[in-house]
């Protein structure tokens, strides 16, 4: 692979560089982002990920709900500060650390896209080029001390969330790399990843997206993907759903999922129930004990206090001033009511 770092930068015989960051407006770097799929899209192509799907991310693509509208916007704030940092102060000494390796840390700060699969674009945090002549792709990730079970905690070497692992092999199939570091901070406690690229694997996610893009292409509602069940799917499909007429939908196609939707709902109800008789056995056996034992269990039982608004003495005192803070909401209410035979 012939490999060029003129001005800081690289340049990879299968992609192109598409953009620089720090020379385009928000707004332009959003539109190139939905110019093609990305590596943070590609666990929900795979079916991978927790908060992305392939219907949420037709909804994204065609404008219908904005990016912002999906995920954990304040993470993202906190990632992209920390981001430089880590690539300035953790990234070379860190792997050098654990390998035993020296890589110089190339920041490009841009976007490629994909020769020969022209809706893969990539937005890379960096490459790494070492001093055996070796370039690798470079992954940061940064969140909380309870992300690190995501990882396998502090003992693990090898495990990596589903998600971040599409991601890096989106990453090797645009920029035809064959191995990616991940390197993050979660909590107070840095982590190392490397990863190779599973040609198996970026065959099976090349295709996958290719098909889901052809939808995005043809942009008709009525050919996107069905919902997954994870959150942002009920917001997409409120977008592309909200009532709007008097009339009745023929649902015999979905019978199955409204008996599933009703039966689950009162076995949610029976589970609550007597999870609460559970922990009140438990509490009642404790008595003024901090903590229990029996068997493997340990319990422990403290007092937690909260500070609140107390909404209703607001509005009962100061009338005016809580009719000011208010901001209206909407939101679907879906009601499923039993009719017995000869009833309408």
């Amino acid at each position: 692979m012939k490999v060029s770092d003129t001005d800081y930068g690289v340049k990879l015989n299968s992609c192109v560089k598409v953009g620089n960051y720090d020379q385009m407006s928000e707004e332009e770097w959003h539109s190139l982002r939905r110019s093609g799929l990305g590596g943070s899209d590609a666990g929900g192509v795979m079916g991978m990920s927790k908060y992305v799907s392939p219907l949420g991310i037709c909804m994204t693509k065609t404008g219908r709900i904005a990016e912002e509208d999906v995920g954990d916007l304040e993470a993202v704030k906190i990632g992209n500060l920390l981001e430089p940092l880590i690539r300035k102060h953790i990234v070379a000494s860190y792997i050098q650390e654990i390998t035993g390796e020296h890589a110089e840390v190339i920041d490009p700060v841009c976007m490629y896209r994909s020769k020969k699969y022209p809706w893969m674009i990539a937005n890379v945090d960096g490459f790494l080029q070492f001093s055996g002549g070796e370039l690798a792709g470079l992954e940061i990730k940064t969140g909380s001390s309870y992300a690190l079970r995501e990882w396998g905690g502090t003992k693990s070497q090898d495990e990596i969330p589903d998600a971040h692992y599409c991601q890096v092999q989106h990453y090797m199939a645009v920029t035809g790399l064959d191995k990616y570091y991940v390197v993050g901070l979660l909590g107070n406690q840095r982590i190392l990843r490397v990863v190779p690229a599973a040609p198996g694997f970026i065959t099976d996610l090349v295709e996958k997206e290719r098909k889901l893009w052809e939808i995005i292409s043809h942009n008709d509602p009525l050919q996107f993907p069905t919902p997954s069940g994870i959150d942002s799917d009920e917001r997409a499909i409120e977008v592309l759903g909200l009532p709007r007429d008097e009339g009745t939908a023929d649902l015999s196609q979905v019978t199955e999922a409204i008996r599933d939707y009703t039966d689950l709902g009162e076995k949610e109800k029976r589970i609550r129930a007597e999870r609460n008789t559970a922990k009140q056995l438990i509490l009642a056996a404790l008595r003024t004990h901090k903590y229990g034992a029996a068997g493997n269990y340990k319990v422990t039982h403290t007092r937690v206090t909260q500070t609140r608004l107390d909404t209703k003495k607001f509005r009962e005192e100061l009338p005016e001033i809580h009719k000011h803070f208010l901001v209206p909401s909407e939101y679907g209410r879906l009601t499923i009511k039993k009719i017995n035979q000869g009833e309408q």
